[in-house]
């Protein structure tokens, strides 16, 4: 699959950058990537808008090995930020990375010591437009960034407290809250910062009501870089209810992000639906830990250039497929345990004349989704509370990604969504294998208290403990590799999840073999990136154990390699055929 623009702007500059991504995507099959990002980079000079282009830097970005600051990098990475087509989270880390490097910052597998930038440096952080549009619209991975901007932080309100804090500090003021908002305030506060938090809470719910001025406004944005501004009732009252008009830009948006939509949400609540039976006994506890933590935490879809068909590309990557199941009319979709729905927009984008069922047990994860549909302008998904042990229906495809091993019973729940399937219909599952879990539950045996024992104001600390070098929990600091652990829902999922179970080829293959479907294949890749980049290397060890069997479609297969190759696989995704 080759990407296509779509560019509707100048006809010669769409063309120009045309041929230049074409070259691009042949200097990719050749692996030449570095070149390959020199031609879309190419592209946008000819038009700024060429969504292909912008696609092809993020791909790219994302595997890029960063070794040193590249202002050119800085710009193109900025420009794809910037963009409706751009992945922003594809690009926390390539742009973590530059941002790193850019600041002089050390390589550490712990997050680094507070370290105050100078006046120059702080007079060049705020004006620096990558810093403030990763901090707008990621959540920051990189542990030497992170220890580098809470001291920013804390400089910043050193400055306020002294009177010393101008109106050209609001963008990355509220840049800053902004990133405390999408990663839910994970990063740990000092305790010497405490006692001012607790004063200016106070202060903030005082003030509740009264007209925004320039210096109330910044007081705002200070407090909301360490806490939720929504916790405090009045204040969130009064800010909703007023007017915000002749609020400094960069207040109105931080208000809007971190109040506005949450309200708006909120309201829409009442509008989903229940499907099917009552709620099982044993999935309350799962509900409500979503309820209090919807999961997971996203901020933005990128819109394809063009819409798919999802049966001819499933049947394009897997043509050993037996033939599919298809309603008259759309293809029906049912995505069990959505949670905040970001694959079910996804989805609903990517593919042509679709309807998804998406369902969770938790009403704020679906309001969520739902809230980011209609942001998107989607109208093809119908949102559901509902649990998935009493489903019903028939549907020609589910997707269930990430939920079968918070089950009680994961091979139960694997039967209910086979007996909700057409004969003919397709099913993809994610579930968490065995080997890529074994830290974290030895993480939590240290912890030494079970999941309801541990409030959720604590995860930071927590969390400080494993990333903070010395810590006493440091030997478990590889966990922030995982994009998981950077934000508080994430983390709680990731670390202190009620309910978890993991899996090997093995009990996978008897689920599979018990509930009379057909294993079609693992993915290792969306089809684009490997045509671009190559088959996966647990691929390349199937194909040189069997190579006669060239459908990849055996368990019993990758069973055997699995034995020799423990850590093979970081989650099983696979596909399954109902016949």
């Amino acid at each position: 699959m080759q990407l296509k623009s779509d560019n509707s702007g100048d006809p010669s500059a769409a063309e120009a950058a045309a041929e230049r991504c074409s070259r691009a995507n042949d200097l990719l099959r050749q692996n030449k990537p570095l070149e390959a990002l020199t031609a879309f980079a190419q592209a946008l000079e000819a038009d700024r808008d060429c969504a292909v282009a912008i696609i092809g830097i993020t791909l790219i970005a994302e595997r890029l090995t960063i070794t040193g600051y590249s202002r050119p990098l800085d710009r193109l990475i900025l420009r794809c930020l910037q963009s409706p087509h751009g992945n922003p989270e594809a690009l926390t880390n390539p742009a973590g990375r530059l941002l790193q490097f850019k600041y002089g910052l050390p390589d550490s597998q712990f997050r680094s010591e507070p370290r105050m930038p100078g006046e120059s440096g702080l007079e060049h952080l705020r004006k620096d437009a990558l810093l403030i549009a990763y901090l707008d619209a990621t959540i920051n991975h990189n542990l030497a960034l992170e220890g580098f901007l809470i001291s920013v932080r804390t400089e910043i309100r050193r400055r306020f407290t002294q009177g010393g804090l101008g109106a050209e500090w609001l963008p990355l003021t509220a840049a800053l809250a902004l990133q405390a908002h999408n990663n839910e305030y994970v990063w740990e506060i000092p305790e010497s910062e405490i006692d001012w938090l607790d004063a200016t809470a106070e202060q903030l719910e005082r003030l509740a009501g009264e007209d925004i001025t320039g210096t109330s406004a910044t007081l705002h944005l200070v407090f909301a870089m360490y806490r939720d501004l929504w916790e405090l009732p009045k204040l969130r009252k009064g800010l909703l209810e007023q007017s915000a008009d002749h609020w400094p830009p960069a207040f109105r948006i931080a208000v809007d992000r971190t109040l506005g939509r949450r309200a708006r949400q909120i309201r829409l609540e009442p509008s989903i639906p229940r499907l099917g039976a009552a709620e099982k006994p044993a999935s309350a506890p799962v509900r409500q830990m979503y309820e209090a933590n919807p999961y997971p935490r996203w901020l933005h879809v990128t819109p394809p250039v063009r819409q798919l068909d999802a049966s001819e590309m499933l049947t394009a990557r897997y043509p050993h497929l037996a033939p599919l199941a298809k309603s008259d009319g759309p293809l029906q979709i049912l995505m069990p345990g959505i949670g905040t729905g970001r694959l079910a927009v996804w989805a609903a984008q990517r593919y042509h004349d679709v309807r998804i069922t998406a369902v969770d047990l938790s009403i704020p994860s679906l309001a969520y989704g739902k809230y980011m549909a209609e942001r998107y302008g989607i109208a093809n998904i119908d949102f559901q509370q509902g649990d998935l042990l009493t489903l019903e229906g028939q549907y020609d495809r589910i997707e269930c990604i990430g939920v079968l091993h918070h089950l009680e019973n994961p091979e139960a729940g694997f039967e209910r969504l086979v007996s909700c399937l057409k004969p003919g219909g397709v099913m993809q599952i994610m579930l968490y294998a065995e080997a890529s879990r074994t830290d974290i539950w030895q993480l939590r045996t240290r912890l030494g208290v079970s999941d309801s024992d541990i409030p959720l104001d604590e995860i930071p600390r927590i969390r400080g403990r494993v990333i903070r070098k010395g810590g006493d929990l440091a030997a478990f600091s590889g966990l922030a590799r995982r994009p998981d652990f950077h934000s508080t829902s994430g983390f709680r999922d990731l670390i202190l999840h009620v309910q978890e179970s993991t899996f090997t080829v093995k009990r996978l293959r008897r689920m599979v073999e018990a509930a009379s479907v057909r294993f079609i294949g693992f993915e290792f890749a969306a089809g684009q990136v490997m045509n671009l980049f190559g088959e996966s290397g647990a691929e390349q060890k199937y194909r040189k154990a069997f190579p006669s069997e060239r459908t990849l479609g055996s368990l019993s297969n990758w069973e055997a390699i699995e034995a020799s190759h423990r850590d093979l696989f970081g989650n099983y995704l696979f596909w399954c055929q109902k016949l």
